[in-house]
């Protein structure tokens, strides 16, 4: 064994235990064969250096190892990053109920991926080719729509967008929307067609409610009475519905052209824009407030407003509101206040009529009688006699007062209006003056009316005297006279005419017309525009009376420099005309010495009317009141003729008072006495018992003949 091979196996020790270094090691190498000593020499320098590069390439392993270690945790992150996204994204369209399908057209494979639904069941095994596949469960009234823009898309590359039903296995019905595009290969070839299915079923649901609602709003919308409307702030309208256009006579297209001021009348315009300010202010206080607006045709009409902001995002946007018409209404109200006004004012006409035909009773009277007395003077003859005339002429003025109260008695016959209108027009043409053009148009044909001659010639005097006054320096009065028929109610604002048969007058005028303040009041009675002293104020309050009291109606119409027109319906009836000859005033006479009681609780009446009656030759006793007259006749039963009896007396009246004569057996001639009081109806009173009525104030003539009639028709 040579020295090199002893050496070699203790050379890493000796290295180690750095003993190439000592002494000792360098008597042991010199001892060592000098070739030996290179080849190992060389060993060692190798070996160094394999040591060197043993650590580095572990230094690098180690960074290697580190940086794989690295690159493993960051592909585990990402793939976990993956399953999540994925996760995520499958989670995703199961809740948006989205599947996604691929169409091979090359391999004419269809898949569709994510349809998991229990309900769809597990998913069929492929069938047929790729567009039977996928046309397979759509709803047969949708394939051919579906077909068709797979088609297209196949041969032009077209975006695929289909909405249509399909039919579940169980039957039920969904509705789905399918969206995808053609995907070509590098030579522009469409080799497959991708997309998405998305169920919409709720969304359809949802739209056709929607939908459902949308038409019962715009129903409700459309065929509200009240009228619907919005404009934005500027007061331009935005929408409206159909009541607007029966309401107001625009168009649609009309109105949604128009702005608020257009449409409101100008008077309210200023109250329109400060309430739509305070709404928008904020102040809630007032909801509704009734409003003046114009049609197209001009007619003014009276809405009640209710109205509501329009917000969008908190900002104001405009004006919601809803109209009704209570012009109608309005109307009525109207027409019930003046209706209640005038019947309080009748009443009281009447109350007052009934008390000043009992003073006017005396004072012609006891006038009368003074005119008879032997020996006054002419003097005192003169004055008695104006004392009668104006007694007369007080009394003209009550009847008209009880017209008015429509408690006056009228004798209403089958009447021709033409001829009594015809007849009437000589002494009117008289009266009204030349300077006034009066014509008359009225055809003979025109049906008769139940009326009082006496009456309707009163109710032309007073209105063409009231037209007179209304052209001072002349003009034309038309009086007509013709026939309709009303299927529908018609009218103005103050007058309705109900349907009917009717015979109409009207009275036009050109005159100066009469501002509405004026025409809303004219036929209260004592209501003028003349100056004092040239005007009672009852002619048209009279004319009011009689056409009411003949179940018709009277209604005007004027406007301010232009004339006046008086139409008055009167109702048409089938029955003859009868000519009945106007009496002859009789004779003053004179009683034979009957027997007379008179009950009277109006100490003055009753005293004028026992000197009037002792005057004429009847022998009188009196009674102060129903009791005393009914005592008064037990007492005297065989020596009573007759028996005057005031309707209204205190404790009995004379209808208690006739009852009670009557119940008794006894059929004594009874003229019952009337200053026309509201309580009664005079005119009914004589119809029921076939008495003869004196209405006051009578004179000596008047007393004279009833009397005189009563007792002659008892004796015959």
């Amino acid at each position: 064994m040579t020295a090199l091979q002893l050496t070699l196996p203790l050379l890493p020790a000796v290295l180690a235990d750095g003993l190439l270094g000592s002494a000792a090691t360098i008597r042991w190498i010199t001892g060592i064969e000098a070739g030996a000593l290179l080849v190992m020499a060389g060993t060692l320098l190798w070996t160094f250096r394999l040591q060197r590069l043993v650590r580095k390439r572990t230094v690098e392993l180690e960074a290697k190892n580190v940086e794989l270690e690295k690159e493993s945790a960051d592909r585990r992150h990402a793939l976990e990053a993956l399953q999540l996204t994925e996760k995520r994204l499958r989670m995703a369209m199961e809740a948006a109920e989205l599947r996604t399908w691929h169409w091979d057209v090359l391999a004419d494979r269809f898949e569709i991926v994510g349809d998991r639904r229990p309900e769809h069941g597990p998913p069929p095994p492929p069938a047929g080719s790729a567009m039977a596949q996928f046309l397979e469960p759509i709803h047969a009234d949708d394939i051919g729509s579906v077909r068709a823009v797979l088609g297209r898309a196949l041969r032009e590359g077209e975006p695929i967008t289909a909405q249509f039903r399909v039919v579940l296995p169980n039957g039920q019905i969904r509705w789905k929307v399918a969206r995808g595009c053609a995907v070509r290969d590098t030579a522009k070839t469409i080799v497959a067609l991708v997309g998405v299915v998305l169920d919409i079923t709720d969304r359809m649901r949802n739209e056709e409610e929607l939908q459902r609602s949308e038409e019962r709003y715009r129903e409700l919308f459309e065929n509200a009475n009240d009228i619907i409307y919005t404009h934005d702030l500027r007061g331009d309208f935005t929408s409206i519905n159909k009541a607007a256009e029966r309401v107001l006579g625009y168009s649609r297209s009309d109105v949604l052209r128009l702005n608020v001021r257009d449409v409101v009348a100008p008077d309210h315009v200023e109250m329109a824009q400060q309430m739509i300010a305070r709404k928008v202010g904020g102040d809630v206080s007032r909801t509704e407030y009734e409003l003046d607006v114009r049609g197209k045709d001009g007619r003014r009409v009276t809405l009640e407003v209710n109205t509501r902001l329009i917000l969008h995002r908190g900002e104001v946007m405009g004006v919601q509101g809803i109209a009704r018409d209570v012009t109608e209404r309005k109307r009525l109200e109207w027409q019930l206040g003046q209706s209640q006004k005038m019947e309080a004012v009748g009443q009281l006409a009447g109350g007052i009529a009934h008390d000043f035909n009992n003073l006017l009773t005396a004072i012609l009277g006891n006038a009368q009688l003074g005119q008879l007395s032997r020996g006054i003077t002419p003097e005192i003859s003169e004055c008695l006699t104006e004392i009668a005339s104006a007694s007369h002429r007080a009394a003209s003025l009550t009847r008209q007062l009880l017209v008015f109260s429509r408690q006056e008695q009228i004798d209403r016959r089958p009447l021709c209006l033409a001829t009594t209108l015809g007849d009437f027009m000589r002494m009117l043409r008289r009266i009204i003056g030349e300077h006034i053009d009066v014509q008359l148009e009225a055809a003979a044909s025109v049906s008769p009316v139940l009326a009082d001659a006496a009456q309707i010639e009163q109710v032309a005097l007073n209105l063409a005297v009231n037209a007179r006054d209304a052209m001072p320096r002349g003009g034309r009065l038309l009086i007509e006279a013709d026939e309709l028929t009303l299927a529908h109610a018609q009218g103005t604002a103050t007058t309705v005419v109900p349907p009917g048969r009717y015979v109409r007058l009207r009275f036009t005028d050109t005159g100066c017309g009469m501002e509405p303040d004026v025409r809303e009041r004219i036929f209260e009675p004592f209501f003028t525009t003349k100056p004092v002293g040239e005007g009672t104020g009852l002619g048209l309050a009279v004319v009011y009376g009689i056409v009411r009291q003949h179940d018709g109606f009277i209604d005007v119409t004027s406007v301010p420099g232009e004339g006046t027109c008086f139409t008055v319906h009167l109702p048409a009836v089938n029955e003859p005309v009868v000519s009945v000859p106007a009496p002859e005033p009789p004779a003053t006479a004179r009683g034979g010495g009957e027997t007379i009681l008179v009950a009277e609780d109006e100490v003055a009446l009753r005293r004028i009317a026992e000197r009037l009656l002792t005057g004429l030759g009847y022998s009188v006793l009196t009674a102060e009141d129903g009791v005393q007259a009914l005592e008064m006749l037990e007492r005297h039963r065989d020596r009573i003729d007759l028996v005057l009896l005031d309707i209204v007396m205190p404790g009995k009246g004379g209808r208690e008072v006739y009852a009670a004569v009557r119940d008794s057996g006894s059929d004594i001639p009874v003229v019952f006495m009337t200053g026309y009081s509201a309580d009664v109806a005079p005119h009914d009173l004589g119809a029921e018992t076939g008495c003869r009525v004196l209405y006051k104030p009578y004179d000596l003539d008047s007393l004279a003949a009833a009397v005189k009639d009563v007792l002659e028709g008892a004796s015959v």
